[in-house]
């Protein structure tokens, strides 16, 4: 019979928390920034002008999601860019773009998503039992070179062993690809691992696609159920005891 040697974890509304009026602030705060760096190198743009810009990609990055794809984060802010003014990617100095990536995806000071109740200590309990642990992370406007910078600052990074950002590896949740290419960076087959997430379709429904095991953290927003997964937990907290009914149930 299989044991499990490894769990795989979600990062949003699993790991960290965060919420719609944060976000849109989080939101206010890198269009305002990025109308102002624009002003200043020679492109001036009115707030709705952008905002109409910043929409138009959103929409045009979820058509890709929709194939379980996704563009690399450079792709992504090019693409913003040539919203706003065609070509304008292609004209603006490297190094300035470099410097538009950073605002578009940055996490401003006390904007930032917050540590989900319990998460260090969980992180921590199931490596002193030998778990290997890893992160498989959907990106969207945030990538995945910040949230490594934010993982780090909440005290979670030195848990995971291996990182799987959307942004970084082209594919999306609940795309096969994506979990097999964690299992494949952690060295086990998915009859080893569980995988724990909120989301019953990126999450239960993509893991149980693979052949893992499946861990739900229940959040207070209602979701239609795509997949049913092998443990439900209310709360993050109570991680170690439903992957140790997992086990017991393997024995």
């Amino acid at each position: 019979m299989p044991t499990l040697r490894g769990v795989t974890l979600d990062l949003w509304h699993t790991l960290i928390k965060d919420s719609p009026e944060v976000g849109q602030q989080r939101y206010q705060y890198r269009m305002g920034a990025l109308q102002e760096l624009l002003a200043g190198a020679g492109v001036p743009i009115t707030q709705e002008q952008l905002l109409q810009a910043s929409r138009a990609c959103f929409q045009a990055c979820e058509g890709t999601r929709s194939q379980a794809r996704e563009l690399s984060f450079a792709d992504q802010v090019d693409l913003f860019l040539d919203l706003v003014t065609p070509g304008l990617a292609a004209r603006l100095p490297r190094a300035f773009v470099a410097h538009v990536r950073d605002v578009y995806g940055c996490m401003p000071p006390g904007l930032a998503p917050t540590v989900a109740p319990g998460a260090p200590d969980v992180l921590k309990a199931l490596r002193g039992e030998g778990y290997s642990l890893a992160l498989i992370s959907n990106t969207g406007v945030t990538p995945g070179k910040s949230l490594r910078r934010l993982l780090d600052e909440m005290g979670l990074l030195q848990h995971l062993s291996v990182l799987v950002f959307s942004d970084e590896v082209g594919m999306v949740k609940p795309a096969p690809g994506i979990f097999h290419t964690t299992l494949h960076r952690m060295g086990l087959l998915p009859e080893h691992a569980v995988h724990v997430g909120d989301h019953p379709h990126a999450d239960v429904l993509g893991a149980s696609r693979v052949g893992m095991w499946t861990v739900q953290v229940e959040t207070a927003e209602p979701r239609e159920p795509a997949a049913e997964p092998h443990v439900r937990i209310p709360r993050l907290a109570d991680l170690p005891e439903a992957i140790a009914q997992i086990q017991r149930g393997l024995r």
